[in-house]
This record gives structure tokens, C-alpha cells and sequence, in this order.
């Protein structure tokens, strides 16, 4: 046993120490590309996901759409991914831009929900009023003309 502990290091050490280079494939994306792929592709997912989106619209969000939009093939795109994924820094910069791309359209269709809300509340204020301002009227004449007939 003593004999194959340092024999299984030895191994494990040649194995490790195998110079692997990471080769680019030829028609590689370009990271500014990719982003875009990322972002469009999140979007789409958000969008399947949503229980708002109708069935005709969800047939649009399918992964053809990325590959004439961008100009790809799934082959491309594929050893795209395998390649940026394999240099974790660059893999890594690409998913901040996402992220933070998500999130500045979160942001700004949160303030249109917002105002939106603001718009329907004062809008329901408005016909509110004016209808409590109605029916209190319409209470008023009713109890004048009661108790003119009485």
C-alpha cells in the first residue's frame, strides 16, 4: 500500500501536467456578439416563461430567431459558448454586461409599471370623486322631492 501512494501521485501529477492550449475555433463570436446572443437569449427565456405572453408570440421565441438576428448557426454558437467558457474572464465580463443590461431594462420597465399605477390610481381617484360628488346629489334631490310629496 505505501508503494502505490506515491506511484498514484506520480500519475496524477503526469496527468495534470498535460500542456493543454485552449485553440480558438475559427469562426469564433466576437465577445461584443456574444453579449448581444446572451441578452436577446435571457429575454426570450423571461418572455416563454411569462404566463402573459400569448401562444403566438411565444412561437416567435425560438432559438432561430437568435440565428438569423445575429447571423450564427448553432455550430458557431456552440463552440462559442465552449470556447468563452473555457477562459472564465472573459465568460465572466460578458455575463456582468448581461446582468447589468437585465437590469437597467428591469429598472425601466419598473418605472413605467410605476407610473402606470400612478395613472390608474389617479385616474380611479378622479371618477371617484365625481361619483360620490354624483350620487350625493342624486341623494340630495331624491330626499327633497321625497319630502316635498310628503
Amino acid at each position: 500500500m505505501r508503494n502505490f501512494i506515491p506511484f498514484f501521485l506520480l500519475i496524477v501529477t503526469i496527468s495534470c501536467n498535460e500542456n493543454t492550449t485552449l485553440e480558438k475555433p475559427e469562426n469564433l463570436i466576437d465577445v461584443k456578439t456574444m453579449e448581444e446572443i446572451l441578452f436577446d437569449l435571457s429575454l426570450m427565456q423571461s418572455m416563454q416563461s411569462n404566463s402573459y405572453t400569448s401562444d403566438k408570440m411565444k412561437a416567435y421565441f425560438s432559438s432561430e430567431y437568435i440565428y438569423i438576428k445575429h447571423n450564427i448557426d448553432s455550430l458557431q454558437l456552440s463552440e462559442s459558448e465552449v470556447y468563452y467558457s473555457k477562459t472564465p474572464k472573459i465568460y465572466l465580463e460578458i455575463h456582468k454586461k448581461v446582468l447589468s443590461r437585465l437590469n437597467k431594462v428591469k429598472d425601466s420597465m419598473e418605472e413605467v409599471s410605476k407610473k402606470e399605477r400612478a395613472k390608474q390610481l389617479e385616474d380611479f381617484r378622479e371618477i371617484s370623486s365625481t361619483n360620490f360628488i354624483d350620487t350625493f346629489r342624486d341623494v340630495l334631490i331624491f330626499k327633497w322631492e321625497v319630502s316635498r310629496n310628503l
